[in-house]
């Protein structure tokens, strides 16, 4: 299964979103959740490539057939149209570690901050 740059800004989004609400309305469980979504993500993006749509293939059939039936002639035209969309993943040349691996690092790690931060401001 491919993950696509979409739906790393829906979830990216969604946690913003998230922890925005948790911040400016003092509820601090939907910061956890925040973080737990956050830290899913970095699981996830650690599993697999981050992939981009770079082009699509489109392959088109026609078949002609013509029906003559006495001084009329008929034809049918019939097409069949296939599109492959290609996609690529992030590729950041000379670096030491795949761009997903640092991405899910950096994901796992701020949400296990933000897991741990917003847990210790529910105690208080």
């Amino acid at each position: 299964m491919l993950m696509y740059a979409e739906i790393i800004a829906f979830f990216g989004i969604l946690t913003l979103i998230l922890f925005i609400f948790a911040e400016l309305g003092k509820h601090k469980i939907i910061g956890v959740m925040a973080s737990l979504l956050l830290l899913m993500l970095g699981l996830w993006v650690a599993a697999d490539n981050i992939t981009f749509n770079t082009g699509s293939t489109s392959v088109v059939s026609e078949t002609n057939t013509a029906t003559v039936s006495g001084n009329i002639t008929t034809t049918d035209i019939s097409k069949n149209e296939t599109i492959t969309f290609t996609h690529a993943p992030i590729i950041i040349p000379y670096t030491p570690v795949a761009f997903n691996t640092l991405l899910a690092m950096v994901l796992i790690f701020v949400g296990l901050y933000g897991m741990v931060f917003y847990a210790l401001n529910l105690l208080r």
